[in-house]
């Protein structure tokens, strides 16, 4: 068989045309997820809102200052939102939307840059628009498509040969995207080195480092001016109470079970074939070092407990772009790898993977419509009943509640002193947090009211004993309610026992309902 030979990288008006589809089948997946927000988006929306009123770095105001976020430019660019007069959680949609469909449009632009034909630039596109975790997270109200569009879009202006400025920018846009950003924008800099020949690169070095170097010791610097602390809460909270050897195995099951989502075994034999082409070769390279490096991450961090593969949807659209189009190179152009890897029954077996990988991401995505993780709108009727609840037992003005799952009450009701149980929102509770540092916090704070469930019950200490040693009366449990150690820990709402103010009729009848439904 002839070599193939790939056309020279080009722009063409093609290209825009076939890159529309993709965008309109991720468009309609994603609209289905249209008034879902995970819980924790509700903690980066007060804090956005704080900003944006000039609260500074709080979760409420009168709160602490603390970094109890973990995406430091979504909560800036909502804040900017916020300060302009739009509404946070609708300009959060918009803002994913618009980013959503930019990742599709420089995917295609970047395979097209490498000298990928239009049908493998635009198989990348639509391969990561069907992704579940892809499609999920970038409707939850997080970071997932900015820190997509920043990844993409430095691949893109490193291989398209755009401005070193515009490179650099995207990587110090990646350094303040995630905790674990400066790490990644470190491998971006690094596979800048593999992605393209050096005579393409010296020239824009200089400026590519400088930028994302100015943005972690810019933002160094403010976390030790403002926060008093060099990491955020989340790593603290996260990552330094789990023993080592658990965390690994964690992050070893949560890479396992975001490979099966996504079909990483067909697209790690796409990856392999691009590697050994002459003109993906630098592509494959390059985007593993990325990729890579962020599973290391998570591995460290012991994964994360949201479904889906939250902590790696940002880097679908890489391993799309360089899986899909090596993919398309066995099956197609097998002379372009070098051997025919795929012929005959192995042909057929890898159209077989082709169409299961298609169904096991229709497949994700219906679960997470259906039970999606931890929508807002499920913690929210728990929120507005503390914070009802709690002003009137203690004839009060002001809220003054306790739940480790605080997105919603900070988020809806910014008057309330939110007492956070899983320690993000202050960074002494965050390193001291543990057994036997929640009981004493809880009966120094005095909330109103309080809500502890299933793990949060075992890792705070907050069972019935200490809480009656704290102060506080056991209300109801909530049976039924789905979730780990939810069964031997139900939800436990608990009153401050001097407070004592007889409910109204309507408010009784209220809190009958919420504890005999599950949530």
């Amino acid at each position: 068989m002839a070599q193939y030979r790939a056309p020279e990288p080009m722009a063409d008006e093609g290209s825009t045309i076939l890159v529309v589809g993709p965008v309109i089948v991720w468009l309609g997946l994603w609209a289905a997820l249209l008034g879902w927000h995970v819980d924790d988006a509700g903690i980066t929306y007060a804090y956005a809102r704080s900003l944006a009123h000039g609260h500074g770095f709080r979760a409420f105001a009168g709160g602490p200052v603390a970094e109890g976020f973990s995406d430091p430019a979504w909560t800036l660019l909502l804040a900017a939102a916020a300060w302009l007069g739009a509404p946070i959680a609708a300009a959060s949609k918009v803002l994913q939307a618009v980013l959503g469909a930019a990742v599709l449009v420089d995917v295609h632009r970047a395979v097209r840059s490498v000298g990928g034909e239009r049908a493998e630039a635009t198989a990348a596109a639509l391969a990561t628009a069907v992704a579940a975790p892809w499609v999920v997270w970038t409707a939850g109200g997080l970071e997932t498509a900015w820190l997509g569009w920043c990844l993409v879009g430095f691949v893109a202006a490193v291989v398209g040969s755009r401005s070193g400025w515009i490179a650099g920018a995207f990587a110090a846009a990646v350094v303040l995207a995630r905790p674990e950003g400066p790490w990644l924008a470190l491998a971006c800099l690094v596979a800048a080195e593999v992605l393209v020949p050096a005579s393409r690169w010296r020239g824009r070095r200089v400026v590519a480092w400088g930028l994302p170097a100015a943005a972690f010791f810019g933002w160094l610097a403010l976390r030790l001016a403002v926060f008093g602390d060099t990491l955020p809460t989340s790593f603290w909270v996260k990552a330094v109470p789990i023993d080592p050897s658990v965390r690994l195995l964690r992050g070893g099951i949560y890479l396992a079970t975001f490979a099966a989502e996504i079909g990483l075994p067909l697209l790690a034999l796409g990856w392999g074939a691009a590697w050994a082409t002459r003109r993906l070769g630098r592509l494959a390279r390059g985007l593993a070092i990325i990729v890579g490096a962020d599973a290391l991450a998570v591995l460290f961090m012991g994964g994360d407990w949201m479904r889906h593969g939250r902590l790696l949807a940002h880097v679908v659209p890489l391993i799309a772009m360089a899986g899909v189009p090596g993919l398309l190179a066995l099956l197609f152009r097998p002379g372009d790898v070098g051997r025919r890897l795929l012929s005959g029954y192995a042909r057929h077996l890898a159209w077989l993977f082709v169409v299961a990988y298609a169904s096991i991401s229709l497949l994700f995505w219906q679960d997470a419509l259906r039970r999606p993780p931890l929508p807002m709108a499920i913690t929210a009727d728990s929120a507005d009943l503390l914070a009802t609840l709690g002003p009137a037992w203690c004839g009060a003005p002001r809220p003054r509640i306790a739940t480790p799952d605080v997105g919603a009450a900070l988020y809806r009701h910014p008057r309330a002193e939110v007492l956070d149980l899983a320690g993000l929102t202050d960074h002494t509770d965050a390193r001291q947090a543990s057994p036997g540092w929640w009981p004493a916090r809880v009966a120094r704070a005095r909330p109103q009211a309080v809500l502890v469930h299933g793990v949060w019950v075992r890792r705070t200490g907050l069972d019935e004993v200490a809480m009656s040693a704290a102060g506080y009366e056991l209300v109801c449990r909530r049976h039924g309610t789905p979730g780990v150690e939810e069964g031997r820990y139900p939800p436990a709402l608990y009153r401050r026992a001097d407070c004592r103010v007889p409910l109204s009729r309507g408010l009784e009848a209220r809190l009958r309902d919420w504890c005999r439904r599950p949530r």
